[in-house]
């Protein structure tokens, strides 16, 4: 009923324009930012014609994105009536599909963490690797694991100097490494929030909590035996709400929040070494 009150009322349309004033809003303040770090951000002195070129970059693909936009524009009220009919198969299709839209609505975001993060992660393994040139190892691929190796005089000057562009761009780099890092965080955490309740609502029990409302046979647990005097009446035990709750099945409800967890000690790891973290 709430499904059909949505598609003949205007208000669908009405919250699918206040999200896209809201995103255009947040792709305004993400422009200011980043014109914000192409200037001396809290005072840092970073390489100027590196910070020119990313700040150009992310810009660029702001503009892409603002393109992206004015095209869909037009189709907001026949998204926001496909977006209602998900309603029929139930809350939970609902909110899959308002976390694929937030992935959407929220994409620029990746993108700019996945190029900072790509461009951090070269420059971090690059001046791992330097660093084993100047103690006089190198890396085995084929036996994982660091081995002792000669270096020529050549090797070694090329090696210094690549350490030391590497070594005065990093702080332009991680910059806005962090920046977007920061930002990918935090939409991930409202994913998280919005996937747990997917969890939680997939797995509540609404139907036998109606039932042991009404106290119904069908959550008989077992018979329990009451005397009357000389006489015995047998009547069904019925379930408690507390056993109610933890009557999914173990393998669903693993199944559901395993995909939820995330590894905090290999998320600090992917952070320190830049590797892209991927969708929740």
């Amino acid at each position: 009923m709430a499904t059909v009150f949505l598609l003949q009322s205007p208000s669908p349309i009405h919250w699918l324009e206040q999200s896209v004033s809201v995103a255009d809003e947040v792709i305004n303040k993400l422009q200011s930012l980043i014109h914000l770090l192409m200037e001396t951000p809290v005072g840092l002195k970073l390489n100027q014609p590196l910070n020119s070129i990313l700040g150009n970059f992310f810009l660029y693909h702001i503009y892409l994105l603002r393109t992206y936009m004015s095209v869909l524009k037009p189709l907001y009220a026949s998204i926001s009536q496909v977006i209602c009919c998900f309603g029929f198969f139930g809350l939970t299709c609902l909110l899959s599909v308002l976390c694929d839209l937030f992935s959407l609505a929220t994409i620029h975001i990746y993108c700019f963490y996945g190029y900072a993060s790509r461009l951090y992660n070269i420059q971090a393994h690059g001046l791992t690797s330097m660093w084993r040139l100047f103690r006089g190892k190198k890396w085995n691929p084929l036996r994982n694991r660091v081995d002792s190796y000669s270096h020529s005089n050549d090797q070694l000057f090329m090696g210094s100097l690549c350490f030391t562009i590497l070594l005065f761009l990093l702080p332009t780099v991680f910059v806005y490494y962090s920046v977007f890092l920061l930002l990918r965080l935090m939409t991930m955490g409202f994913l998280s929030i919005l996937r747990i309740t997917m969890t939680e609502v997939s797995l509540f029990p609404l139907y036998s909590f109606i039932l042991r409302v009404f106290s119904s046979n069908k959550l008989s647990s077992g018979i329990k035996f009451v005397f009357h005097g000389d006489q015995v009446t047998m009547k069904s035990n019925l379930l408690s709400f507390t056993e109610l709750s933890q009557t999914p099945p173990s393998f669903l409800r693993s199944s559901l929040q395993t995909r939820n967890t995330v590894k905090l000690r290999q998320l600090l790891t992917d952070i320190l070494w830049g590797n892209i973290i991927c969708p929740i």
